[in-house]
């Protein structure tokens, strides 16, 4: 009896595999090529759907991170919004990342800060309009020094690309070593282990003024150059202890040319032009004849405007007299500046266990600027008697207007 006229017979006894081989040889053949044709296609599906898988898992590895500016403002607002007392700051999330050239660049972006600019670059910084010298500077939580007598310290000595956070503290706190008027000016280089991975980071910028092509023999070439070179790792081992290093060198050699005009101020070798008499224009300009203003710019005169205060008024004599200042002489300067700098800081954190966190850390930084003045002045001179014309336009009062003339 064959498999198909069993199962019409017994339509409701199931067989198992064995009973239906031993029916029939052409069933067990059949039965056997059916099952070699699913298992080449489960085979075949199997195989595809690892290749499928291994292929989304090596499309998840590719992962694009971009970190901006957005990262450091969101920690900047961490900065505050975790600290107990009125700070603002900036973070890095991974070194070099600050958008400046210099710590003091950096710090200048921070509310309530300021910056004295020199040769192009901030150099102190002053909190809530406080002088530099009111303000405290703590570097990895001690205090930074200076050769000068007072506490303000020149931030373009600290290239942003070794400091990993800097802070103002705008009031003061318990945890800190001492405090400044004005506030304390934090800055912290990374902590190795904290890091948390290793890094390698080699970075160079070129520095190109147009002005230090127009001089001629300068200091240094018309490129300047900023190298950095920094390095973080980690080592575990085996009784549970970590050891952590950063290090990082800058070099850099850049020019800063800087042109100036100056003028002498209406003290000092400087004389007033005063008009004593309004229908007459052509006195009152400086002239070595008598008669004319030229007095001392203090003092009682009977010529000109005398500043003697008058008892009787609380007022100078000649108060509410229309009268001019003008300088005495003129300088051109083209300042060629030759800027160098090398910067280095080591940081080495040992944890044997977790009680303890060893830190040991160093920062070195040297600077040497050079400048050269080219000078073009007029010395302490006046008008040419007798080749000044009308000099000072006046209304029908005897109100200065402006002034006219020849001046060297």
């Amino acid at each position: 009896m064959s498999l198909k006229n069993k199962q019409l017979h017994t339509p409701r006894k199931e067989l198992s595999v064995s009973q239906q081989f031993a029916l029939h040889p052409t069933a067990k053949w059949v039965k056997t090529a059916i099952f070699a044709g699913l298992a080449s296609t489960s085979a075949f599906t199997l195989q595809a759907q690892e290749a499928q898988v291994t292929e989304e898992a090596d499309e998840a590895v590719e992962v694009i991170d971009v970190v901006g500016t957005r990262r450091t403002i969101q920690d900047q607002i961490s900065i505050k919004r975790e600290s107990t007392t009125v700070v603002d700051g900036l973070s890095a999330e991974d070194i070099g990342d600050l958008p400046a050239l210099s710590i003091g660049e950096a710090l200048e972006s921070i509310t309530g800060a300021a910056s004295h600019r020199e040769n192009g670059g901030a150099t102190e910084i002053t909190i809530r309009g406080l002088g530099p010298f009111l303000s405290a500077t703590h570097i990895n939580g001690r205090e930074a020094t200076n050769g000068s007598g007072d506490r303000s310290v020149n931030f373009s000595q600290f290239p942003s690309e070794l400091v990993k956070k800097v802070a103002i503290y705008k009031t003061q706190d318990a945890s800190m070593i001492e405090g400044g008027v004005a506030g304390v000016i934090s800055l912290e280089t990374v902590q190795p282990l904290d890091y948390g991975k290793q890094r390698i980071q080699g970075e160079i910028k070129g520095n190109y003024n147009p002005d230090q092509t127009n001089v001629e023999n300068s200091l240094e070439n018309d490129l300047g150059y900023r190298g950095t070179v920094s390095y973080v790792d980690q080592f575990e081992f085996d009784d549970g202890s970590a050891f952590g290093i950063s290090v990082g060198l800058q070099r850099q050699d850049i020019t800063q040319p800087e042109a100036e005009y100056r003028s002498s101020s209406p003290t000092g070798s400087s004389l007033w032009a005063c008009l004593n008499d309004p229908t007459n224009t052509n006195e009152g300009f400086f002239r070595s004849s008598a008669g004319d203003c030229e007095d001392q710019v203090s003092g009682s005169s009977n010529q000109g405007y005398d500043t003697t205060i008058d008892p009787e008024t609380g007022e100078a004599v000649s108060a509410g007299s229309p009268y001019a200042w003008t300088g005495s002489s003129r300088s051109y300067r083209q300042n060629e500046t030759s800027d160098e700098r090398d910067a280095f800081f080591l940081a080495m954190q040992y944890q044997p266990n977790e009680s303890w966190d060893i830190n040991i850390d160093t920062q070195y930084s040297k600077r040497v600027q050079r400048e050269a003045r080219h000078d073009l002045i007029f010395l302490q001179k006046r008008a040419i008697p007798g080749l000044t014309g009308p000099t000072l336009v006046t209304n029908s009062v005897g109100g200065i207007l402006h002034w006219e003339g020849q001046d060297r």
